[in-house]
């Protein structure tokens, strides 16, 4: 959580993956400086790095699919953050 609070001091947006309830990715302000905490798929993070961050994500699935492989999640912000930067691929 320290970490977290250092990048926020330097400016960066800190972003976290949650299972349900968060904003979606493109719905997020992806375009600056950011941090991006992934949590594991088994648990995801805790609620207080959650509170930590200033914006939660949830990616949206389609059908009973309960999660996402932490490096699919993390590819999936990264190429929104991307798309939001005007990058093509």
């Amino acid at each position: 959580v320290a970490s977290l609070q250092t990048l926020g001091t330097a400016g960066f947006t800190r972003v976290a993956t949650v299972a349900r309830d968060g904003v979606a990715p493109d719905a997020a302000d992806l375009s600056g400086a950011l941090a991006l905490v992934i949590g594991g798929e088994a648990r995801g993070l805790d609620p207080e790095t959650i509170a930590a961050t200033d914006v939660a994500v949830t990616i949206p699935m389609h059908g009973a699919v309960e999660s996402l492989n932490a490096g699919m999640a993390a590819t999936v912000l990264a190429f929104e953050a991307a798309r939001q930067r005007g990058w093509n691929a």
